[in-house]
């Protein structure tokens, strides 16, 4: 992305850094017994996943494919 200078960048770099910390956060949860943090961990991957991923990442295919890069 930074070499074909994508204008999205920081915002990639933004979300990505989010899910980590969520992902630590839950992880931290758990270390501590927090009952409710598989449902919420399946919770929020399947959202990451469907709207991140089917729609964040898929927004820059297009500019990719402009480049010529597949």
């Amino acid at each position: 992305m930074e070499a074909y200078g994508f204008p999205g960048l920081e915002e990639q770099k933004i979300q990505h850094r989010d899910f980590r910390k969520k992902t630590v956060a839950f992880s931290t949860a758990t270390y501590y017994g927090i009952d409710h943090v598989p449902e919420a961990l399946l919770e929020y991957l399947v959202g990451w996943w469907v709207h991140h991923i089917l729609e964040d990442d898929m927004a820059y295919r297009s500019f990719f494919k402009d480049k010529g890069v597949e």
